[in-house]
């Protein structure tokens, strides 16, 4: 217990804790001067193509997306953050991860800002060196697929198809965080069959072997699982394993059965979206991961879900984390997108 002589003494040193606890406080800068950094130039090495002609003529093309983009309001007047970031005309991939023929040319913008904030009340302002960015992918699906995909090495990959969860400037986003945009108005994912799926993770064990030859065990087993199927069985649509309680009471098996609650099917991305009979620097598609959904700290009535993305922008903030969800909204969702798809043929 405190004596009763000491409790002001006691009382002034607490407020001087506190006062010094919230002085220290870190805090964002939201009306501190900005700028937009140019974005570092990553060209691939000609052995591994493209050509050098086909790198410049796709350097062009990420330069007119990248104007594109700098028209949203906060990336042409930038307060209270710095840009940094990549421009990258990517490597071909070998020919076994991609199947025979004709491939575009990649090309990826990666775009982050980091804001300025204060340690302090009377501190000076400084720089953060992480933040929270965007990366674009031209020509390239990646950012499409959960976890990447299962197959590659000569054939397609396969993965769980992505929820749309809304739209942005008229194009859908996906549950995975990713906004896509095409030239060519085409079905994004089409479904694939079982045994497509058991393909799949055959070639799935090449990658281990430089896509040379599967895993022979594994290869077998898989090959077991599919001669145990009819044919209308491997013709059958492949839906993951369903997680309801429905399906707790089925024997193990890898496949789920068809439109199963809790379920979702297999796809792979539909090679329409791209017209092999243009050049191969023709941008044709944009994957921008805007990773809108699922982390707005702000308090919701019970029972009422999230906004939808951009549909009500987080406001600034001298919260550094709400500010930087404010950064990264205000510039995405202000993007002219129908801008960007006029780029794209």
């Amino acid at each position: 217990m405190i004596p009763r002589a000491f409790l002001p003494l006691a009382l002034a040193a607490l407020a001087c804790s506190t006062a010094r606890a919230q002085a220290r406080r870190t805090t964002a800068v939201p009306d501190h001067p900005g700028r937009w950094t140019p974005l570092t130039v990553n060209l691939p090495r000609v052995r591994f193509g493209p050509s050098a002609a086909e790198a410049r003529a796709m350097k062009v093309q990420l330069d007119s997306l990248v104007a594109v983009l700098r028209r949203s309001p906060l990336l042409a007047d930038p307060r209270g953050f710095e840009t940094v970031g990549s421009e990258t005309v990517a490597e071909d991939e070998m020919r076994e991860s991609w199947g025979p023929g004709w491939q575009p040319v990649k090309g990826s913008l990666l775009i982050i800002p980091l804001l300025w904030y204060r340690q302090c009340d009377s501190c000076p302002p400084l720089r953060s060196d992480e933040g929270r960015g965007a990366q674009l992918g031209i020509n390239s699906f990646g950012l499409l697929m959960p976890g990447g995909g299962v197959g590659g090495c000569g054939g397609p990959r396969v993965f769980t198809e992505p929820r749309e969860i809304g739209r942005v400037g008229g194009f859908p986003v996906y549950g995975n965080g990713a906004l896509l945009i095409a030239a060519r108005d085409v079905p994004p994912f089409i479904p694939i069959t079982r045994s497509e799926w058991i393909d799949a993770q055959i070639n799935a064990t090449k990658n281990a072997r430089g896509c040379l030859r599967p895993d022979p065990r594994q290869a077998a087993w898989y090959d077991s699982i599919r001669g145990s199927w009819s044919p209308e069985e491997r013709a059958m649509e492949a839906w993951e394993w369903g997680t309801t309680r429905q399906e707790r009471g089925v024997p193990f098996q890898l496949l789920g059965r068809p439109g199963a609650p809790g379920s979702r099917r297999y796809v792979r991305i539909n090679p329409a979206l791209l017209d092999s009979t243009l050049p191969r620097t023709a941008m044709q598609t944009v994957v921008v991961t805007l990773r809108l959904s699922g982390r707005d700290p702000r308090t919701f009535p019970r029972g009422t879900r999230q906004p939808a993305p951009c549909s009500e922008p987080i406001p600034r903030s001298a919260d550094p984390s709400l500010d930087a969800l404010a950064v990264h909204e205000g510039i995405w969702c202000a993007v002219d997108w129908t801008a960007v798809r006029a780029l794209l043929r």
